[in-house]
């Protein structure tokens, strides 16, 4: 009877120990699992917060060879953002590239632009905006209050105290700034240095 009972006792022992291991390899496995993962997912989640310095925020957004709805041509800028006939141009040349620079104006607010020769496709250079009705992408625009740039962008509630939240994707050859004064936003300036055009 005794003997029955410590086997007894002992197989109980061992199979405990066993289960205890079985669960240590399992945790281990887990967490190499999850250690994986963190490097699968390179590219930052759209709106996180990529880094806080100097009262500057910055947001990552793919937004940004074109922060606009629309594709930046001469007749859609013309069209749906700018007066036509307030236009400055002048040609801009290298040994690879042919095109002229325009800039676009709207009261106090201005649109520069690169107009390439061979597809009179318009890159964009530089926008300062100032004036209400020239919406971005996302529904950004002069006016818009701090609460509904928060919607738009969740994690930059942390942030309400920041004066400009600045909008950049993984390249940092593009950005979009927004200013903001009184909790809402009074000037946004966009640049992309991405077609490689110093302006």
């Amino acid at each position: 009877m005794k003997k029955s009972l410590i086997i007894i006792v002992f197989a109980i022992l061992s199979g405990c120990s066993i289960k205890e291991n079985n669960n240590e390899n399992n945790v281990i496995e887990s967490n190499n699992y999850q250690g994986e993962k963190k490097f699968i997912f390179e590219e930052p989640l759209q709106g996180s917060i990529l880094m806080v310095k100097d009262s500057i925020v910055e947001i990552y957004d793919t937004i940004l060879s074109n922060p606009f709805s629309y594709e930046l041509s001469r007749k859609n800028i013309e069209k749906i953002m700018f007066i036509p006939d307030s236009v400055n141009k002048r040609y801009f040349s290298e040994e690879y590239t042919e095109g002229n620079i325009v800039t676009y104006y709207l009261k106090n607010s201005y649109l520069i632009v690169y107009e390439r020769m061979e597809d009179k496709r318009c890159l964009l250079l530089h926008t300062v905006i100032f004036d209400k009705g020239i919406e971005l992408r996302n529904g950004l625009k002069i006016g818009l209050s701090r609460d509904s740039f928060n919607v738009i962008y969740p994690e930059s509630k942390k942030y309400n105290n920041f004066s400009i939240m600045s909008l950049c994707d993984e390249s940092k050859f593009g950005g979009v700034d927004c200013y903001f004064k009184n909790d809402t936003i009074y000037k946004i300036i966009c640049w992309d240095t991405e077609n490689g055009i110093a302006y």
